[in-house]
């Protein structure tokens, strides 16, 4: 064996180098940015998910004329995203608030109308989770 030609794995395994590459560089100082580019990176992946089609946009009257009877607070993906663009969240938390309550608001409207819908947002919701779960352990 050439020592000297070797390549060698900076990390002990895999994993090890992901969790290092959630951290915040050290000269990055900005927490919020940190988290914005994590939360955008959740969103993207949702997007890129057939089961997120319903939730990308807000509902309009004319797809469901009784919804904002029912839905006092709607929210969908494309705000969230638009809220993580502006920097408006400064935790993790509130973002999985707003994300918490597109899962209840899509419970409650659709557990009669479209109970589809409700394996669709519990999916998504599993992938929310565990991404938030790993940042949670780095900020």
């Amino acid at each position: 064996n050439n020592t000297n030609n070797d390549s060698y794995n900076l990390y002990d395994d895999e994993d090890d180098l992901k969790s290092r590459q959630l951290r915040p560089r050290k000269n990055d100082c900005n927490q919020v940015a940190f988290l914005s580019d994590q939360i955008s990176s959740i969103l993207a992946d949702l997007f890129k998910h057939e089961s997120s089609l319903a939730f990308r946009r807000a509902v309009r009257k004319s797809d469901a004329p009784d919804y904002f009877d029912i839905i006092k607070n709607p929210i969908d993906l494309s705000l969230m995203k638009k809220k993580n663009t502006e920097l408006r969240y400064k935790k993790i938390d509130e973002f999985l608030e707003d994300f918490n309550l597109m899962v209840d608001n899509c419970n409650e409207y659709n557990r009669v109308r479209n109970p589809h819908l409700l394996l669709h947002v519990k999916f998504l919701n599993d992938i929310v989770e565990e991404r938030c779960k790993k940042i949670r352990a780095f900020t």
